[in-house]
């Protein structure tokens, strides 16, 4: 992995000049992405957006159109105006439709936005802010990054970071990005999500077109190694 600047990092290289970019989830880093990344058979370049943070600092934002903007900065100065595909799971594909909505301001061609499990609208009800740190945590074992929260300090910093993050996700409104979209969508519930697919994945009317596509696994899990083959190939066939 090899950083273009804090922000940006190239996860594959690639000959074709149409880049493929995913964006970070919740947590900020790219590392649920990393085995996918390293099974799909495009020529694109293979760009991803983390969430930076250095020296126990994250840069703020007001609202998640805000941080969009920022990205969408940054593919813009190391991209220029190549037609790019953005892809995202989770909070990741809010903020992937988001700066899809923002590059065709800059002039930059959208072919694609890949829509991993990204609800239109988040879950929320206390039982789901009660159960966010248990969530973060478990997802942070299973990417084995649990070391990096040993520091109580360090480790409550983070996870009022994140719930800071969450509420720019709970307050976006999205509006109308005239892109082809590709939503996946994970066929296993999570019991934490109370999740009512039939408004949860209603982005048909906020797109030029979209397709639906099920996937195995839950919306922490479509990205396991015992899912990958069968999610390789849906992606390779949609990037094709």
């Amino acid at each position: 992995m090899q950083d273009l600047t804090n922000t940006m990092v190239t996860l594959k290289q690639g000959e074709s000049d149409e880049p493929l970019v995913f964006i970070h989830p919740i947590g900020g880093n790219l590392f649920i992405y990393k085995a996918l990344v390293l099974s799909l058979t495009t020529d694109s370049p293979i760009y991803g957006i983390q969430d930076f943070f250095d020296e126990g600092k994250f840069r703020d934002y007001e609202t998640l159109a805000d941080q969009a903007r920022y990205y969408v900065q940054i593919l813009f100065e190391n991209l220029g105006s190549n037609c790019i595909t953005l892809a995202g799971l989770s909070s990741g594909g809010t903020l992937a439709f988001e700066m899809a909505r923002q590059c065709l301001e800059y002039g930059v061609k959208i072919k694609k936005v890949l829509l991993f499990d990204t609800w239109i609208k988040a879950p929320f009800d206390q039982k789901f802010k009660n159960y966010f740190e248990k969530i973060i945590l478990r997802q942070m074992e299973k990417l084995q990054l649990t070391h990096l929260l040993k520091d109580h300090d360090t480790k409550v910093a983070w996870l009022n970071f994140l719930w800071k993050r969450m509420g720019l996700l709970l307050n976006y409104i999205p509006q109308p990005v005239m892109v082809p979209s590709v939503l996946f969508t994970a066929q296993e519930g999570v019991p934490e999500y109370t999740v009512d697919p039939s408004v949860q994945y209603a982005r048909g009317k906020f797109v030029s077109s979209l397709q639906v596509i099920p996937v195995k696994g839950n919306h922490e899990t479509i990205f396991d190694l015992e899912y990958l083959d069968e999610l390789c190939c849906h992606v390779n066939m949609v990037l094709a």
